[in-house]
């Protein structure tokens, strides 16, 4: 019951929102008021933080936030719920960042798991809207579009073998073009595991299971490769460390060329809720994720119309905010900093 009453208060939320090609009620909107690089938000220290509360963080299901080279541009996802996600862009223009607008390759069908390119050129992102040549939705594939004159481009399948009959989802490139995914594909240790496909030939090549030590036979996804490949952040449930619904842990290259084991990120950044969509700033200052933890407290009294409205249609609401914090905590997990 609880999660039908937050999916209608964010629903009805969503429906009060700009249709497309709208603007809105610039009173209204925070965004006018914002200015700078990463919508002029004060830099997190080495705790995480909501990033911008009552803007991009407001109460709906907001995940994975994706800025463009520059800082001056944002990507990120809302769940209009049971996995309708919609791709959000907002911008600085003239001094100020604009009203969110719905992606326009998004506003048929789903967008999710964004990630954009080092020259900001193409994005990729994750849909199940329908294959070419098919007519129906089906799994899961990973998407692209090019940045045009116009626009963007119509989205284009990235196609087998890193597509399959299966999910695919949360896409992520390495500096040397080598791709990073979740897929549910058979063949694996279990579920959802993740997987790399090397970039060879002008194609990407058959994918490789990261093995054990990143996968497991529960549940891996949403992986953040560092740009040199020498690290990998992603989400995993059900393991003997995890404290909440689902935890992100790092893995450090190994000088064999293989991953170290799995390195829980400890209280500093997940929670009792789940935690995923892990991903650094172009500038690679920052370092932000996706939590559902929630600031109710258990059996929290009194509560009143009013109070439930204001946390149902708040941050910390449970439904999943967008948190950022100083990207050199990482260094706390590297071998040798005695943690």
């Amino acid at each position: 019951m609880r999660n039908t009453i937050l999916l209608v208060a964010a629903a009805i939320l969503l429906g009060t929102c700009c249709g497309p090609g709208e603007t809105g009620d610039a009173d209204s909107s925070p965004f006018g008021a914002l200015s700078g690089p990463y919508l002029g938000q004060r830099s997190p220290g080495m705790t995480p933080e909501i990033f911008a509360r009552g803007a991009v963080s407001t109460g709906l299901q907001e995940l994975n936030a994706v800025f463009f080279p520059g800082g001056k541009e944002l990507c990120y996802s809302v769940d209009r719920g049971a996995m309708r996600f919609v791709l959000l862009f907002t911008r600085e223009e003239n001094g100020r960042w604009t009203e969110p607008e719905v992606a326009p390759f998004t506003r048929r069908y789903t967008g999710v798991d964004a990630w954009v390119t080092k020259d900001g050129n193409r994005l990729y992102f994750c849909s199940d809207r329908p294959k070419p040549g098919a007519e129906e939705c089906a799994d899961w594939d990973i998407w692209y579009v090019d940045r045009t004159p116009e626009g963007w481009s119509a989205p284009g399948n990235l196609g087998p073998p890193v597509n399959s009959e299966a999910d695919e989802f949360y896409p992520s490139v390495s500096d040397d073009s080598t791709l990073y995914f979740q897929s549910s594909r058979e063949g694996g240790l279990g579920g959802r595991e993740l997987y790399s496909s090397r970039w060879a030939g002008g194609r990407y090549l058959e994918p490789e299971n990261l093995g054990p030590g990143v996968n497991s036979p529960d549940f891996e996804g949403d992986p953040c490769i560092a740009g040199d490949r020498s690290f990998l952040i992603f989400s995993a449930a059900n393991r003997e460390d995890t404290i909440g619904m689902g935890d992100l842990y790092i893995c450090f290259r190994t000088d064999g060329g293989g991953w170290s084991q799995a390195i829980h990120m400890g209280p500093e950044i997940n929670s009792r809720a789940h935690e995923n969509c892990p991903i650094f700033s172009p500038d690679g200052r920052f370092f932000f994720f996706t939590s559902r933890r929630s600031s109710e407290e258990p059996h929290q009294e009194p509560i009143t119309y009013r109070s439930l409205k204001e946390r149902l249609t708040s941050p910390e609401n449970g439904q999943g905010d967008i948190y950022w914090v100083d990207a050199r905590i990482i260094d706390r997990f590297r071998p040798g900093s005695g943690g």
